[in-house]
């Protein structure tokens, strides 16, 4: 099987669907990943390397600036449809319902791109996403060490480390909730849009 994993921002992968990925690699499907924005920086270029190269995964970045996504949809629509020459099984990308701007137009894009997809699922962000809109009806069941290797991803982003979500405490009760819900000790959870029968 073939996954690709859209990204706005260069931890965005990581922090939403790292444990899936590194599952998915170490059962010995191909996956493939691509982010819109490494937000204009160096530094954060040389981390999305490390935190890429923790998790096996083979990615590209492009280099859109920050909160200007919106005036570059069509460049998005665009670059979506080439990435989407992988010809995936499954898309993961970002919701519509995140309250981020440049998500928000990333999810939107991709719905466009991937509309002959047979499945495309949209990441749970729960601190960019607020009210019932997100519900979570597919779960990945994970290992403690499908989640080390996430947590060892995310760490990687140390310019971003002041951000509350990317505490690894945080990152391990968020996947101890989730597990809860589909009766695992760890998960994470998408969102389905389109899931061929």
């Amino acid at each position: 099987m073939k996954y690709l994993f859209i990204g706005a921002h260069a931890d965005d992968i990581e922090l939403c669907a790292g444990g899936t990925v590194a599952k998915l690699i170490e059962q010995g499907h191909k996956v493939r990943s691509y982010t819109l924005s490494n937000c204009l920086s160096n530094e954060i270029s040389i981390e999305w390397e490390n935190a890429k190269g923790i998790l096996g995964l083979n990615g590209s970045i492009d280099y859109l600036a920050n909160r200007t996504f919106d005036e570059r949809r069509q460049d998005i629509l665009h670059r979506l449809i080439e990435i989407n020459r992988f010809n995936a099984d499954y898309v993961f990308t970002h919701s519509v319902h995140d309250n981020h701007q440049d998500h928000k137009v990333v999810a939107e894009e991709s719905i466009r791109a991937f509309k002959y997809n047979n499945n495309l699922l949209t990441y749970i962000a729960p601190w960019n996403q607020t009210g019932s809109q997100h519900i979570d009806n597919y779960f990945v069941e994970l290992e403690a060490k499908h989640m080390e290797l996430k947590i060892a991803a995310c760490r990687c982003y140390e310019s971003q480390k002041y951000r509350p979500y990317m505490k690894e405490s945080f990152l391990w009760a968020q996947a101890r909730t989730t597990g809860i819900k589909c009766q695992s000790e760890y998960a994470e959870s998408f969102q389905v849009l389109k899931m061929k029968a």
